[in-house]
């Protein structure tokens, strides 16, 4: 027997008490259905606004202001870099924004690739709540399903066969019911799955992370040298050195997460070949090399793979320390998450505690360090023979 959970049953019993104050025999039996029919529809939309379309909607309108922030963002670098075409085009956008015009759903052929880059990040957050909405409006549907349900039974039992057909029509058509709603507000979008959802990644997990890396392309990143060391293929970005000095991608951000971060926690999904070498920057400032061809500024997450002694273990802080081994094979997929808070470094391995430390200030712009207003993040291509592998980057900005 199928199991009825509580707030359903709940709704079930005020059904079957209202059904009892109205006449089961009646000369106008077909009117009492019909009536009856339109009134489940009525309480099946009013739920579906009351418990899902409301939520959704406050969240997408977030969405909306973030992405018009990140408008601004990308618009202001566009006139200092004094690209004219492409300021224009993301002015125009941002106009359209503000007066309510949807993103559109494909790119055109002369729009610039920023702008392609943050309307993006923000068709992945949108599905990412439309998925959430259709989630939430399960329990609506089997609310109205039952009352729906244990109608159709009742007049199978008086014998009202063509009625309890009716009924079971009316049950067969609740998605559409809900489509032709979304599509008389001006809402276009596929009625909610029956389907269980896919187990859903780490920005799905907790509130405020977000993936910024899509697993199809560099969307949202930028090479230093070239975009031969960072390749894409089935969901994974791997990165090897294809340049004479050692290359880094860095993070460009996006429509949820800004290219400057100071305090925020970093969640990655790795492995290594035999023989590797990388890492993750964090609280750079600006593009400059040192005599060595990394970065003048922030500090660096090791990631490192390979025979004997190594100085700067994968989850270390190069230059800094810890120096004890990785305690996973990183030929195998891992999870390494690091949290900075103010100038305070936390790192754990397969959600293990690794280690915490305290790391210094930068003396100035151009000195290794945590710098007092952040900086940007980077993915670096260090070794030539081996290549490290990310399928999964997420990012949480915190307060």
């Amino acid at each position: 027997m199928r199991q009825i959970p509580s707030l359903l049953l709940q709704l079930l019993l005020a059904f079957l008490l209202s059904l009892a104050t109205l006449p089961l025999h009646s000369q106008n039996d077909r009117t009492l259905v019909d009536s009856r029919l339109a009134l489940f529809e009525r309480e099946f939309l009013t739920e579906y606004e009351e418990h899902v379309e409301r939520l959704f909607k406050a969240k997408e309108q977030e969405l909306d202001q973030k992405y018009s922030q990140a408008l601004d963002r990308v618009l202001d670098q566009s006139v200092k870099a004094a690209r004219l075409e492409e300021a224009i085009a993301i002015r125009e956008e941002k106009k359209r924004t503000d007066e309510g015009t949807a993103v559109p759903p494909v790119d055109g052929p002369n729009d610039p690739q920023v702008l392609k880059q943050v309307r993006a990040t923000y068709r992945i957050e949108h599905q990412k709540l439309e998925t959430e909405r259709e989630i939430s409006a399960g329990p609506v549907f089997a609310s109205h399903d039952i009352r729906l349900e244990t109608y159709q039974t009742l007049l199978t039992t008086e014998g009202k066969l063509d009625d309890a057909l009716k009924v079971k029509e009316a049950r067969g058509n609740a998605a559409a019911v809900l489509q032709n709603r979304r599509a008389s507000k001006g809402v276009i979008a596929a009625p909610p799955s029956t389907t269980t959802p896919a187990t859903l990644g780490v920005a799905d997990q907790g509130e405020g992370w977000h993936e910024i890396f899509n697993g199809t392309d560099l969307t949202s990143w930028k090479p230093h040298r070239t975009p031969r060391s960072f390749q894409v293929s089935d969901g994974v970005l791997s990165t090897k050195k294809e340049s004479k000095d050692p290359d880094r991608l860095f993070f460009a951000g996006d429509v949820a997460v800004p290219e400057q971060l100071k305090n925020f926690e970093m969640k990655l999904t790795i492995k290594a070949d035999a023989e590797a070498n990388s890492g993750i920057y964090f609280h750079t400032i600006g593009r400059s090399d040192d005599d060595n061809g990394n970065p003048e500024t922030g500090l660096e997450i090791s990631l490192m793979k390979g025979k004997g002694v190594i100085q700067y273990p994968t989850g270390s802080i190069h230059g800094q320390g810890p120096r004890r081994p990785s305690p996973v094979n990183q030929a195998d997929w891992f999870d390494l998450r690091f949290r900075v808070e103010n100038q305070k470094v936390s790192v754990w391995i397969n959600d293990e505690f690794y280690y915490e430390q305290v790391a210094p200030f930068a003396g100035s712009s151009k000195t290794r360090g945590i710098q007092p207003e952040g900086g940007r993040i980077a993915i670096q291509a260090m070794s030539t023979e081996g290549a490290f592998h990310f399928k999964r980057i997420a990012v949480k900005v915190l307060e």
